[in-house]
């Protein structure tokens, strides 16, 4: 079970890295982008991958720079997320955790 304010925050975060994906991805037409979920319980954490066919660049790879001007909502997902990476592919994958309600 997964509640209200687990599922806000989870929310945020996957709209932004979608918002990425379709933005920043260089997809074609065609090309689709993948959202899975799961809920981890034993670390009690709602795991949310987002997976393009096109490998991951641009504000992603540069995330580590919190001077870059492009790129904040990354900081927003940053902030929200427990915990969160990728794997720039392709297909590129960008994942996060969030800790469920107690």
């Amino acid at each position: 079970m997964v509640g209200q304010e687990t599922a806000d925050r989870a929310r945020v975060v996957a709209s932004e890295l979608i918002t990425n994906a379709v933005s920043h991805g260089g997809l074609r037409e065609a090309e689709r982008i993948v959202l899975l979920g799961s809920i981890d319980d034993v670390r009690d954490r709602v795991r949310i991958a987002i997976e393009q066919p096109t490998p991951l660049g641009g504000p992603l790879k540069n995330l580590a720079d919190k001077h870059e001007a492009y790129g904040m909502g990354l900081r927003v997902v940053d902030g929200i997320a427990t915990e969160w990476g990728l794997d720039e592919g392709p297909p590129g994958v960008v994942w996060f955790e969030v800790d469920r309600d107690r």
